[in-house]
């Protein structure tokens, strides 16, 4: 589960002698999430039209990849900087505005990488190493201190929300793209259909008649 103390509460209540086993899809969540808020914070102290401003805004993409999957030998153009540069450099560029930020960065990179690889013992020497990172970070890091028991638990678990939660989020991009079904039933049959479910024949040619 996450981090919400309304279902940690009612879990102990009803489960008295639960574990509670942290989901480490939304552990990397909060990590990049506060380490996206601290480059829009950067980014909002430079004027719009300013090469900085410029590189951290359009290629934010960046800032949340793994520092080991960005190009770094193949340049490419950037429109938004009129220059040829390799994804490494754009990043580096980026950090390099800023020492907070750059500490931020490779923190959160850091904490990432040992939730993903389930590894507990890399993940409290990445929280060890902290320093002088973002407040947004450290609220974040201030949590996972509080849970330490379930990170643990999640390092000697397999299970994770993330398929779930890439469903969820695949039925809310339907909702909003079709502005909403009146018709409950070709809504459910979308679903399956995106999800490549068995609909009946007459059910589908049906869907496509409407669709049209």
């Amino acid at each position: 589960m996450d981090f919400n103390s309304q279902y940690q509460s009612v879990i102990h209540e009803v489960f008295p002698k639960a574990d509670i086993v942290a989901d480490n899809f939304h552990l990397v969540q909060m990590t990049l999430r506060s380490l996206n808020q601290t480059r829009v914070q950067l980014m909002k102290q430079f004027p719009k039209e300013t090469r900085e401003y410029r590189v951290l805004k359009y290629y934010w993409r960046l800032y949340l990849k793994n520092n080991k999957d960005l190009e770094k030998n193949k340049t490419q153009w950037f429109s938004h900087l009129k220059d040829h540069l390799t994804q490494e450099q754009v990043v580096l560029e980026g950090i390099g505005l800023n020492q907070q930020f750059k500490n931020t960065y490779y923190s959160a990179h850091a904490l990432t990488e040992a939730i993903q690889k389930r590894d507990y013992s890399a993940f409290t020497e990445a929280l060890g190493e902290v320093e002088n990172v973002s407040p947004q970070l450290l609220k974040t890091i201030h949590t996972f201190i509080q849970r330490l028991r379930a990170i643990e638990n999640m390092t000697k678990c397999s299970i994770s929300n993330g398929p779930i939660e890439g469903v969820n989020r695949k039925i809310k991009q339907i909702k909003r793209t079709a502005y909403g079904y009146r018709n409950w039933i070709n809504f459910n049959y979308r679903i399956q259909i995106e999800f490549k479910i068995r609909v009946q024949k007459r059910v589908l040619k049906y869907l496509l008649l409407v669709i049209k």
